[in-house]
Order: structure tokens, then C-alpha cells, then sequence
């Protein structure tokens, strides 16, 4: 493949990039499920790391969705993505999030193809995975979830250093795999870290680039330095990892874990060769389980056979384990840490990237048996592998495999040159993924969406408010209009980093965010509707069906719904932000807590529920008419409220209670409480006073240093280890 043709299939993949990245969001409006991730919870946090960024400050807490979430803490949020402080930082949402998703794909292709050439393929090849990879079923259907494409990109790169690592031995290798191990980590999905490096073990035991016999030398040299790539690794990514560790303790994760597996076990099989719309691995089919396409497919069985052995040994071993660890995912939930997870995703997403390689491998393989009396093998593997797509796929992948055959047996007959074939593999590589996409059919608007005129009149309201308020919103909340427009809601989609009982608050109301629609529960809101108030719900927008309730609640409309539109409601008795009370009621623990606030009788205005008696004596009396307690300064990290009281009583503020809060009366430290369920409290004295809640973790402090550390020690090990020597 000469120069051209390589600029050629350069320019192919950065205008493909672009077009999986930004195409598939063409509709008019929000219809998919596969779209809610994006609009609700991805987008608006890249554009918030972005601000962040450019005000010199580090993305630690999330105070506009419910009620209050670490923001650093969830691990997908990308806040320590440097290609997404970087494009946020300075791009508009919109471009930004275009130009991310087309870098990308983009560095996909261009890592993958640079791994190719050092296991020693050509560059058709190399292109030919570069290409397969790239574009596989399970990255581009995972536009939605850009944080699975941000970690994934790296597991090139971390095959490359181990590849050099094992071949030199060098501590060079080793520090910057400890870097590329963070990056994936601090991507958005940290499991594929690990698994990435388990997979690299494996691949480095198979004999990864050793083309002429295995070396237990270098297998040995190679593990070693993985290990203490490893573990520079996660000191590496501390800042990340330790406050991922306390959120895990410390959220409704749980929860999440123990529901129904979303694993489909050995049923997953059929999708090696074909994709599959009954059957996906998680949702609706969102993602296609094995299928990586059957072009890709023909060649990989050839060079699972016929490629180098530096590469079919170890690329077969890790298609397998990866098979494995979908089908035998209710085994590998047995260790320690996949305890915590309930889907095989991340293996069948990283399952692709050893096809690819294998498939580059089987082109090579082809070329080198072209015109020979080796012929043979190649043409009955080619049979082979047309027979299994054909008694095991669906028609789109019978007829791929079928024009695949055909270009690959032009390579074999030395009919055409190898470039040309590479081509018509790589064109019906694509092809495919276009004919079989489900975008094609899903057409999604491409963020930021477009207010509408309920949630302008719904932001007006928010807005002209003297003191902060809350609303419900289920448009909105697909939408992400509390993070974009920094207002207060009550909803966000936090499945796993949403405090435990936060979240019980949220199932209560049946407040989740989904589509078609919020799953609310209109009688809970009539029931609890005190609860409702202590939330601080002064808006709520919702359909039709919402207002014979809302309007029995005691909410007043403000805009008529309609069947094309959301209507509005008004709740004047929501409870500001921040009230003094005396009156305080101790019940035995959570559960106690919670039937006490969610009771139809309970008036958080007038008593407070804590679940261990106070130290101090309130003496139980009503708030008198010159005591306040008002909100004067409000930061993602901060909260100061000025408070008159004219004898001792406990300040609520209704925001999450969380570790890594703290709080000051004045300058002097006073106990955080944890009042009225899941809010903050603390006493305070006769008088007029300034109180200080701040948040400042110190898992973030620890896992700052721990950063720092590893981030020394890894370039010590740069600058003090030899040179890299021949193996």
C-alpha cells in the first residue's frame, strides 16, 4: 500500500469518524432509549467539566440534581479526561461534543493501525484492523455512551507498551503503561482498566510478538513489569480512585448490583455471526454482544490460523477469555470485585479489538499464500469460515460473508492486489455496519436541544425566585436542563452514584429518569406530598395525566397542559432551603427516618427527625417571627447561610448529607448531622451568625497525593531506568 493509498484510508477514517460520531443524531426529537444517557447525564457533565476547567477548578460535586451527588466521585463523568477538559474548554457544547466523539473514533483507528504495524503486519493489514475495530457494532453503537469509546481507545496503547515492555525490558515501557493504565481508568468505565490489563497478562503468556517460539524469559519480564505498571497505575489515577471507592460505599451501587444479571449467557453465541435484533446484551439490544462483522469475521478465522504467531496465539486467547467472560459471567461474579457489577458489558465491548488484530493477520496470512501451493489451507479456511455465516448468521451477514469471500479469494488467486483487496474489505467492513446499524431507523437530535416553551416559562420562574428553589420535570430531566442551565432539580440520572438514601426518595415518588416517561408515582406525591415541600419542590412540569393529582396535592398551574405540551404547576408550600426548628423528633434508625418523613402528617417547618439524640437542649419551641436562616452564597462546593436566632436551635438545610462535608458556625468547626433522613444539620447558638458548609473530602486529598506520588515515581522510573535493549 503506497503513500497515497494510505493518506487515502487516513482521510476515509477521519470522515467516517466523523460521520459515526455526529450521523446517527438526525431526528427531530428524543425517542430512544439509547439517547437518554447522552442528553441527560454525559453531555451535560462534559460541559461542566469544561467550565470548571476554565475557572481553574476541579469538577468535585454536583449540587443542581438531586438534592446534591459527588460529581469527581462517579468515575463516568470525565472529569479527569484530558481530551474532555480540553475540548469542552474550549469549544462550544454543541462542536464540543462533535469534535470529541470524531477524535475518538479517530484516535481508534489511528492507535489500533499503530499496534498492527508493531506486531509486524503490513499496512494493509494494519488497516484492515485499524478499520475493523473502529468501526465494530460495539463502539459505534455506543455513540450514546461516549465514556465506553473514551476507555476503550487506550487498550491499544496498552498492548503496545506491554508489547515493548516484554521485548526490552525496559522501566521506560512500564511508566508509561502506568500512565495509559490511569487514562483508561479516569475514562469513564475504570472496570476496563483491569480488564484490559488481566487481558494483557493473558496475552503476554500466549507469546505476544514472539513470531518464531514462545520465550519464558520474556513472558516472565513481561508480567513483571505489567505488575509494576499496574500498581503505578492505579497511584497514578488515585485522584480518581479513592473518592470512586467512597462513593461505592456510600451510594445506593448496591442496589445495582443486586438486581437481575443483564447477561445473557450462553445465548450470546449465535452473535458471532450475525447481529442479532432478538438478541442483545443489555436493554434493547444496544449492544450486539460478539457480532464484529462478517468481513471481519472471514478474515479473523484466517488468521486465527494462518497469521503470525506473535499474534494468532495471543489474540485468539483473548477473543476466547472475553467470550468467557460474557457466557460465564455468573462465575466470574464470584471474585471480589465483579461482585459489584451486574452486566458483562465491558467484555463484549473490549471482545472486538482482538477480532480486529486477527483479522489484519488473516489479510497477511492471504497475500503470503497467494500464487503458492500453500494455497490450500487459506482456501478451506475461507469455505470454513463462509459455511459457519452461513448456517449460523441472518441474511445481512450471509451476504457480507459471501462478497467478503469473493475479495479475499482474489487475494488468494492473485488476482488482485493486496491494497484493492484491503479496500473491498475495509468498504464492506463499513458497509455493513451501515445496512445493519440501528441508527439508521433511531435518529436522534444532536445536543444541545432546543427549549421549549414550557421549560422557558418553567427557567423563567425558577429564576425570579429570591432564594433557591427545586423543580420536578421529566422533559427536562431527559434533557439536562439542571446542569446546563445550573438551576435545582430533584430528578438526575445517577443509578450508581446516587446516595442510598437519596435514592430511596427518588423510588418512593417513582422519580427515575426513563423514556418515554418518568414512571412517577401521582399517589405518592398526594401521600407525601410534605415530603414533596421538604425537597423544596416549588415547579413542576408534567403531562396531562398529572394534573387530577398534582392539583389534589395542593399545586396550583401556571400553564395548562395540553396533548402537544407539558403543563406547569406552582407548590407554595415547598420549604426554602435553609429553616430553623426546635421542635426535634429521635427515632431508632433509617427506616424509622423515613416513615416519619414520607408520613402525610409530617410538617418539616415545624420539627426536625434525627436518628440519635442532640447534645444540645433546643427546648422544643416554636421559631419566632424575627429569627431566620437565609442562604447568602452558594458554590458547587459551598453553601453559607446567615442565621438569627435567639436561642439555640438546628439550622436544616436540604441538601445531601454526604461525607467529605463539613461545617462551620462562625470560624468554629461544629458536628454535621444528618437531619429529616438524608439533609444536614447543625446547632447553632443565640445570635446572628455566618454558617459554612463546605465540602472537602478527604478522599480527594488523599487521592490527590496518591496521584502525585505515582505521577514522581513514574517519571522517576522514566528518567532512571537503562535504556530499552535489544530482547
Amino acid at each position: 500500500m503506497g503513500a497515497a493509498a494510505r493518506a487515502l484510508v487516513l482521510l476515509a477514517l477521519l470522515g467516517a469518524a466523523f460521520a459515526l460520531g455526529v450521523a446517527p443524531y438526525i431526528g427531530p426529537e428524543p425517542r430512544t432509549a439509547l439517547a437518554r444517557d447522552l442528553y441527560a447525564y454525559f453531555f451535560p457533565r462534559f460541559v461542566h467539566v469544561g467550565r470548571t476547567v476554565v475557572g481553574g477548578e476541579l469538577p468535585l460535586w454536583n449540587p443542581w440534581e438531586l438534592c446534591g451527588v459527588p460529581f469527581l466521585a462517579s468515575g463516568q463523568t470525565g472529569a479527569l479526561n484530558p481530551l474532555v477538559a480540553l475540548v469542552f474548554a474550549l469549544f462550544p457544547p454543541g462542536p464540543a461534543l462533535a469534535l470529541h466523539l470524531t477524535l475518538h473514533f479517530f484516535l481508534c483507528g489511528a492507535l489500533a493501525y499503530s499496534l498492527a504495524r508493531a506486531l509486524g503486519l503490513g499496512s494493509a493489514g494494519a488497516s484492515v484492523a485499524a478499520v475493523v475495530w473502529t468501526f465494530s457494532p460495539a463502539l459505534t453503537h455506543s455513540v450514546y455512551h461516549p465514556n465506553r469509546i473514551a476507555g476503550l481507545v487506550w487498550i491499544p496503547v496498552v498492548f503496545w507498551l506491554g508489547l515493548r515492555a516484554s521485548e526490552r525490558g525496559g522501566g521506560r515501557w512500564a511508566a508509561l503503561l502506568a500512565v495509559a493504565l490511569a487514562l483508561e481508568m479516569c475514562g469513564g468505565y475504570p472496570e476496563f482498566a483491569l480488564d484490559t490489563a488481566l487481558l494483557l497478562g493473558l496475552a503476554l503468556v500466549a507469546g505476544l510478538g514472539m513470531p518464531t517460539g514462545w520465550d519464558a524469559r520474556r513472558v516472565r519480564r513481561g508480567l513483571a513489569w505489567l505488575g509494576v505498571a499496574g500498581v503505578l497505575g492505579i497511584m497514578v489515577a488515585g485522584l480518581q480512585v479513592l473518592p470512586t471507592l467512597e462513593m461505592v460505599g456510600e451510594s445506593a451501587r448496591e442496589v445495582t448490583a443486586a438486581r437481575a444479571l443483564v447477561s445473557p449467557g450462553a445465548r450470546a453465541l449465535p452473535t458471532l455471526f450475525g447481529l442479532r435484533p432478538d438478541l442483545g446484551l443489555l436493554y434493547l439490544s444496544m449492544i450486539p454482544a460478539f457480532y464484529v462483522g462478517a468481513a471481519p469475521l472471514v478474515l479473523a478465522i484466517v488468521g486465527a490460523v494462518l497469521g503470525p504467531r506473535g499474534v494468532r496465539l495471543p489474540f485468539v486467547a483473548g477473543t476466547i477469555a472475553c467470550i468467557l467472560g460474557v457466557v460465564a459471567f455468573d462465575w466470574l461474579r464470584l471474585l471480589p470485585f465483579y461482585r459489584a457489577t451486574r452486566f458483562s458489558l465491558p467484555w463484549a465491548l473490549i471482545l472486538p479489538f482482538f477480532p480486529a488484530m486477527l483479522a489484519g493477520a488473516g489479510l497477511e496470512a492471504l497475500a503470503a499464500r497467494s500464487g503458492g501451493t500453500s494455497r490450500a489451507p487459506a482456501a478451506a479456511l475461507l469455505v470454513i469460515a463462509l459455511a459457519l455465516v452461513l448456517l449460523f448468521g441472518n441474511a445481512t451477514s450471509r451476504i457480507f460473508a459471501v462478497l467478503a469471500v469473493v475479495a479475499a479469494a482474489f487475494v488468494v488467486g492473485r488476482a488482485a492486489r493486496v491494497g484493492l483487496a484491503a479496500g473491498a474489505l475495509v468498504l464492506l467492513t463499513v458497509g455493513e455496519l451501515i445496512v445493519a446499524s440501528p441508527f439508521r431507523v433511531a435518529g436522534d437530535p444532536f445536543p444541545p436541544l432546543s427549549h421549549t416553551a414550557t421549560t422557558q416559562a418553567l427557567l423563567q420562574a425558577v429564576r425570579t425566585e429570591s432564594a433557591p428553589v427545586r423543580f420536578l420535570g421529566p422533559r427536562e430531566a431527559i434533557r439536562g436542563v439542571a446542569m446546563l442551565e445550573q438551576v435545582d432539580a430533584v430528578t438526575g440520572l445517577e443509578e450508581s452514584a446516587m446516595p442510598r438514601r437519596m435514592r430511596r426518595i427518588v423510588s418512593h415518588f417513582g422519580m427515575h429518569v426513563g423514556l418515554p416517561e418518568m414512571p412517577i408515582h401521582l399517589e405518592a406525591i398526594v401521600r407525601s406530598k410534605p415530603l414533596l415541600d421538604l425537597l423544596g419542590v416549588a415547579y413542576v412540569t408534567g403531562p396531562p395525566r398529572w394534573a387530577d393529582a398534582l392539583e389534589r396535592a395542593g399545586l396550583t398551574p401556571l400553564r395548562p397542559p395540553t396533548d402537544a405540551a407539558d403543563g406547569l404547576w406552582h407548590n407554595p408550600t415547598a420549604a426554602p432551603r435553609s429553616f430553623l426548628v426546635r421542635r426535634v423528633r429521635v427515632v431508632a434508625d433509617a427506616d424509622a427516618a423515613f416513615a416519619a418523613v414520607s408520613a402525610p402528617a409530617f410538617r418539616p417547618l415545624d420539627e426536625a427527625i434525627v436518628e440519635a439524640a442532640l447534645d444540645a437542649d433546643l427546648g422544643g419551641g416554636p421559631i419566632l417571627g424575627g429569627e431566620s436562616a437565609r442562604v447568602v452564597r452558594r458554590t458547587p462546593t459551598q453553601v453559607v447561610v446567615a442565621v438569627q436566632a435567639s436561642s439555640p436551635a438546628l439550622l436544616v438545610v436540604t441538601e445531601a448529607h454526604y461525607p467529605g462535608w463539613k461545617a462551620l458556625v462562625g470560624d468554629t468547626a461544629a458536628p454535621l448531622l444528618r437531619v429529616d433522613f438524608a439533609f444536614r444539620g447543625v446547632v447553632v447558638p443565640p445570635g446572628p451568625h455566618e454558617v459554612t458548609f463546605e465540602y472537602a473530602p478527604g478522599s480527594v486529598a488523599w487521592g490527590a497525593a496518591l496521584s502525585a506520588v505515582g505521577l514522581v515515581l513514574a517519571t522517576a522510573l522514566w528518567l532512571l531506568a537503562p535504556r530499552a535493549r535489544p530482547a
